[in-house]
């Protein structure tokens, strides 16, 4: 109930959280809407119009923050169209010839 009061109770104003959920455990997605259904996070869930949703059709920040939909769920594992605002979180594998460089402060 804690994030539902954040979110009725407007303490975040006008962000837009992202969630990554680690499935591990390789649960059904069905038990992860259940729990957001219960906390009444569902109705602040980003859901798209379709699914893969094209880059350019992503809702601005500002648009997500109008129409209440401030919360982006992504799940590494097990996402899948029951739960259509729990999204698919595995992003591309980058190709080995690719160096990440990371620089510290």
């Amino acid at each position: 109930m804690y994030n539902k009061v954040i979110y009725d109770g407007n303490l975040i104003g006008n962000a837009v959280l992202a969630l990554l959920i680690v499935n591990i455990d390789n649960l059904p997605v069905g038990l992860y809407g259940e729990v957001f259904e219960a906390v009444g996070l569902d109705v602040h869930s980003f859901r798209p119009s379709s699914i893969p949703l094209p880059a350019a059709s992503w809702p601005t920040l500002g648009g997500m923050i109008d129409s209440g939909q401030r919360l982006v769920i992504f799940m590494d594992n097990g996402a899948d169209s029951s739960v259509p605002y729990v999204l698919d979180g595995v992003l591309p594998d980058f190709p080995s010839d690719i160096a990440i460089h990371v620089e510290l402060a």
